[in-house]
């Protein structure tokens, strides 16, 4: 957080006890226990917004949404996926991409380890 400098805004980071191999075999226990969280990140950490740390918790904001509604706890729960997705096509609708001027396209290389002359280069393959 301090290297993107926002340790100011930062509340807490918490976690669940799931491991990620398990997350899709309860999806009950999983929304329980990130329902939970959310609230005590809220109540005792004062945080204003969860954003899930996992790809694993898509599609969980709104069952934690509604849990933290419940609790009258009124905060934005980001999944990181949709947010991305919806994030890369308004870029692309609004003709934005990053700067050429700070980050220019790699200059060709060429590849070791290839016997095919289309990789050498940075030849399409």
């Amino acid at each position: 957080m301090a290297s993107y400098g926002l340790s100011s805004n930062y509340a807490a980071f918490r976690a669940v006890d799931i491991p990620v191999l398990e997350i899709g075999n309860d999806s009950g226990k999983l929304h329980r226990a990130l329902a939970k969280e959310s609230i005590a990140a809220v109540r005792e950490s004062h945080a204003d917004v969860i954003v899930l740390g996992c790809t694993g918790f898509f599609g969980c904001a709104s069952s934690i949404r509604q849990a933290l509604l419940k609790e009258k706890l009124d905060v934005p729960v980001i999944d990181p996926i949709p947010l991305a997705v919806h994030f890369a096509d308004a870029l692309i609708k609004s003709g934005l991409s990053h700067s050429k001027l700070i980050y220019p396209p790699p200059r060709s290389k060429q590849i070791a380890g290839y016997s095919f002359p289309e990789f050498a280069a940075g030849g399409a393959g």
